[in-house]
């Protein structure tokens, strides 16, 4: 960038200031020290102007000084918050995937019921002539089958909760994730 060269006057004492900056800027950091150092002689009339120079570099600096404390302060809080939210993403990310493989794992379970369902229809077919002897049996075979349709649909039922608790949580992060983007564009 060039160096820009403007004509400035800070209380009433016209001074040329040269800079890397825009004009615009130096002209803005111009009339702060001129506002600083007329509030200044407001409230301590009869001060030199190298004192209500010296005054006003104090109050700037101490603004400055403030100023840089509040930013660290903020900067530690935004780092806080970006390892929660890599926290959050990470928990999020292992969430989708336990929820893909017990969504596999489910499928597996209903494919499972399935098969059980049809060879017991089959099993029904061929024993036919033999239902008296075998009776015992079938009610155990349907007993085991209605452990596993009741195991089957209860981790059915813990899927689709778990979907719900991770879209809420998902709807709770991106919340957290907007605060925080609010958050940072107000500083």
């Amino acid at each position: 960038m060039d160096k820009s060269v403007v004509s400035v006057k800070i209380y009433g004492q016209e001074y040329t200031v040269s800079g890397d900056k825009s004009r615009e800027y130096i002209i803005k950091v111009a009339d702060y020290v001129d506002q600083n150092m007329r509030e200044i002689a407001a409230v301590a009339a009869g001060i030199p102007a190298p004192s209500l120079a010296v005054l006003a570099s104090v109050n700037i600096a101490d603004q400055y000084f403030e100023t840089a404390a509040r930013l660290s302060v903020q900067e530690e809080k935004c780092a806080e918050q970006e390892k929660d939210i890599e926290h959050y993403i990470k928990l999020w990310e292992e969430a989708k995937k336990n929820f893909v493989q017990f969504k596999e794992e489910a499928g597996k379970l209903l494919q499972q019921k399935e098969e059980l369902r049809q060879t017991s229809d089959a099993k029904d077919k061929e024993n036919t002539e033999l239902k008296a002897q075998l009776e015992g049996l079938e009610e155990k075979i349907r007993s085991e089958f209605e452990e596993k349709i009741a195991l089957a649909d209860q981790r059915v039922k813990e899927a689709e909760s778990n979907f719900f608790d991770l879209q809420m949580e998902n709807i709770r992060l991106k919340s957290e994730l907007e605060r925080f983007k609010r958050t940072q564009n107000n500083f």
